[in-house]
């Protein structure tokens, strides 16, 4: 069985404070899952990784087609 591990609210990085997950980082990964949408609180590190990767094909598609 998976452990569910309760985050502390007040060190939680999300912005929607009202939410029903707010503070527990478990619930809060599966129901962003579930609707295939990434937490709050990973969205800088997603982000900076895809721009890291566009920037590869970018530069595979140049040195490609040249």
């Amino acid at each position: 069985m998976e452990q569910q591990t309760k985050c502390k609210p007040d060190e939680c990085p999300c912005i929607k404070i009202q939410c029903e997950h707010h503070g527990n980082c478990y619930s809060c990964v599966k129901a962003h899952r579930d609707k295939n949408s990434i937490v709050y609180c990973l969205r800088d590190i997603v982000n900076k990784r895809l721009l890291t990767i566009n920037n590869w094909f970018d530069k595979l598609i140049v040195l490609w087609w040249c």
